[in-house]
């Protein structure tokens, strides 16, 4: 009849790739591995109705995700391990920063922004905030707030003040001014 099923392919057949139609339509294509090898292996993945469009590369050993709408890198693993986000990060649940970090700089903004510093055994740990105007330095493993700066500009100390020079302040201090 002129056509050809799968029985009538012996299994050792060897077909060449470019006699085989690269397009399976909705068929799941089923492997344990796929390998692209070639100078610059390259997946591209283009939507029929939406942009943008992407492409993942193996380009020199640097892993890109690329917006090719764009022509924008995204994401780029480098050789290095090191890793350059293009745009917002946004991450849900912890972001945790490990070796040496450089910020020039960094804003919080949140309701209540705070920034954390947790060792990895040492006590106590320590929390900046910044609450309703106020800056609040705070002793999290006792819940103490050690330093406050209050809006309008008052200092609250818990414990001793010790301002350098032999002066320890323990108690109040009242003054006048002249």
């Amino acid at each position: 009849d002129g056509a050809i099923v799968n029985a009538d392919i012996n299994a050792s057949a060897a077909i060449a790739g470019s006699k085989i139609s690269s397009n399976f339509g909705s068929q799941q294509v089923v492997g344990a591995n796929v390998n692209l090898i070639s100078g610059t292996p390259t997946i591209t993945f283009e939507a029929s109705s939406n942009n943008p469009d992407y492409m993942i590369q193996n380009q020199s050993g640097k892993l890109i995700f690329q917006d090719t709408t764009s022509s924008a890198n995204r994401l780029v693993i480098n050789t290095n391990g090191h890793v350059d986000v293009t745009g917002n990060l946004d991450v849900e649940g912890q972001l945790q920063v490990t070796g040496h970090s450089y910020l020039e700089n960094l804003t919080l903004t949140a309701g209540t922004p705070s920034l954390n510093f947790v060792d990895s055994g040492d006590n106590p740990d320590f929390m900046i905030q910044n609450q309703n105007g106020k800056l609040i330095f705070q002793d999290t493993t006792n819940s103490v707030n050690r330093l406050v700066i209050n809006s309008d500009g008052h200092i609250d100390v818990a414990g001793n003040l010790d301002v350098g020079a032999g002066i320890d302040v323990t108690g109040a201090i009242t003054g006048t001014t002249d």
